[in-house]
């Protein structure tokens, strides 16, 4: 009895060994003809390289399949094994790396192209910002020359301007006391101002002059001159 068991055990043992070294020579077989087919080896370098790898956990599923060792028995074991490897290896990892990788191009074109939209808004608000900032200082540097040029007009030059600040500043302490024009702080103010006022307004006709350009005053009654004789020759 013992001799019958052992007997079996081994024929049962060469049976399995047989058959699945026949298999493993039908998938070695097969994974050679494929890797040998034109079909695949006239593909470039990158592709070949990836169907070859493909088909190292297809082959033994199609062999399998075709002779029916994959409903039962290790022949299933092996066959849902190897599928859950074809789809891990093959299929969800390169999908989910293709898929990142897309979404992560999208992201950086996106935010390439929105930093540079933000970049040129930005240079734009201080484009915007810079010139209504130059236009408003400039303005006020020439209406406060405008305003001086015609007070030192009416007063007839450089001395009637500061004729007219003595006489305000001692009609000042008239009104306030002696001691006013020293400890009031804005009257000093005032007076500082017109002085820096009147050098900065013979500095700039200097500029002016050599520069070959009017002045705030000039143009302005040149301006006013050329407007009453517009006026005059369409009254006649």
């Amino acid at each position: 009895p013992l001799r019958s068991i052992g007997s079996r055990i081994a024929a049962a043992f060469v049976d399995f060994a047989l058959k699945w070294s026949v298999l493993a020579k039908l998938c070695v077989m097969r994974y050679c003809r494929y890797a040998r087919w034109p079909a695949v080896h006239m593909q470039p370098l990158r592709t070949r390289v990836w169907k070859c790898y493909e088909a190292l956990l297809a082959t033994p599923l199609v062999v399998l399949e075709s002779k029916g060792e994959h409903e039962d028995g290790l022949g299933r074991l092996l066959y849902k094994w190897l599928d859950a490897l074809h789809e891990w290896w093959c299929v969800f990892l390169p999908e989910t790396w293709a898929s990142g990788r897309k979404a992560c191009s999208k992201y950086c074109t996106g935010a390439s192209l929105e930093s540079g939209r933000s970049v040129a808004r930005a240079k734009l608000v201080a484009k915007v910002v810079w010139t209504l900032t130059s236009l408003i200082l400039f303005s006020a540097f020439y209406v406060v020359l405008f305003i001086y040029e015609v007070v030192e007009w009416i007063c007839q030059g450089v001395a009637g301007v500061f004729a007219v600040v003595v006489v305000f500043d001692c009609w000042f302490a008239s009104e306030e006391g002696g001691q006013a024009i020293e400890t009031n702080y804005w009257l000093l103010v005032v007076n500082v101002w017109v002085a820096l006022v009147c050098i900065t307004s013979k500095l700039w006709r200097l500029y002016e002059a050599s520069a070959g350009e009017c002045s705030p005053l000039t143009m302005a009654t040149e301006g006013y001159a050329a407007w009453c004789g517009s006026r005059g020759a369409g009254a006649d």
